[in-house]
């Protein structure tokens, strides 16, 4: 697997349109990585009031009213490319309609089909892009221009990284990562809250595009496996195979074997996390992925002297 400091994954979806994006401008080679222009005018482009709300859900609320207002509408044609590899970022952009597929030397990684976003972090560093995104199909995307993300963006997501870090640092499955692959695990972090009794992971849910990894800040959250019936599908009896607090993590097994989630994970407490998203995981997780590899073996012997104990 890779490390890449490129996408980070939200929905935006169905957004109507408004106008073509105008002709890229070059890029700023010279622009600091922690600079904002406090000075710069955003542009406003009008928008239909559903299409304001999409955007603002998956947006800070310090960021949501100047954001909306400031993206503007890229159409697409299949074959072509959004980003490209090795080059400097100039947009982020924003999925609206349409297939993209992401690729990394060649190789694809991930597809956005109608959702999702890239482009941010390549913005956020000043540095080049990571990864390649070509349009599979016609489509429609929402971008902010460089200038416009670096007066908004960058400081807020500066603090949530500085504040994720702490977390990750923390937390033993990445005692090892350089201080580089740290800021690239923090900023693909979303926190999530949960209530007690909340099912945050159900056994037997299939791994799909919005499946998801998970870090505990705060709270208690137990693991119970329910075995069921090679004969007749039946369900057996509920067991607590495993309680967890700060600091743990959960999830990543069904994301790195492709295998249904394999016990219910649920809050006890007040719970709050940071989540991290399937194609984020996927290209983040190199460093770790020989301790993520023991934890899976541990994890499976541990299932079969369950079966074990538990009879046939």
């Amino acid at each position: 697997m890779l490390i890449a400091s490129e996408d980070e994954d939200r929905s935006i979806r169905r957004i109507p349109s408004i106008r073509y994006l105008k002709k890229r401008r070059g890029s700023i080679s010279a622009e600091s990585g922690h600079t904002t222009d406090s000075f710069y005018k955003l542009p406003v482009h009008p928008k239909p009031e559903a299409t304001a709300a999409q955007i603002r859900a998956v947006l800070d609320e310090q960021q949501q009213e100047r954001l909306v207002q400031a993206m503007t509408e890229r159409r697409v044609h299949p074959k072509e490319v959004i980003i490209k590899e090795g080059e400097q970022g100039d947009y982020f952009y924003a999925v609206d309609q349409g297939k993209f597929i992401a690729s990394k030397g060649g190789e694809n990684k991930f597809v956005y089909d109608g959702t999702g976003s890239f482009g941010e972090l390549a913005l956020l560093y000043n540095s080049k892009r990571a990864a390649t995104v070509m349009a599979e199909t016609e489509g429609v995307l929402w971008a902010l221009d460089r200038r416009s993300f670096r007066t908004l963006v960058v400081g807020t997501m500066q603090q949530r990284r500085k504040r994720n870090e702490a977390v990750v640092q923390k937390t033993p499955l990445f005692k090892d990562l350089t201080e580089r692959q740290l800021a690239a695990v923090a900023d693909c972090l979303v926190p999530e809250t949960f209530s007690p009794g909340s099912i945050i992971i159900t056994q037997g849910d299939t791994v799909t595009s919005s499946s998801k990894f998970y870090i505990i800040e705060q709270g208690t959250v137990d693991c119970f496996r329910t075995k069921q019936s090679k004969t007749d599908g039946t369900r057996g009896k509920r067991k607590l195979t495993r309680s967890m607090g700060a600091n743990d993590v959960f999830g990543e097994v069904a994301l790195l074997t492709k295998v249904p989630r394999q016990a219910d994970c649920v809050a006890t407490t007040d719970v709050k996390c940071l989540t991290m998203p399937r194609d984020a995981f996927e290209r983040l997780i190199g460093p770790v992925e020989a301790i993520l590899s023991k934890q899976i073996e541990e994890y499976q012997a541990m299932n079969e002297e369950q079966r074990r104990n538990t009879g046939p």
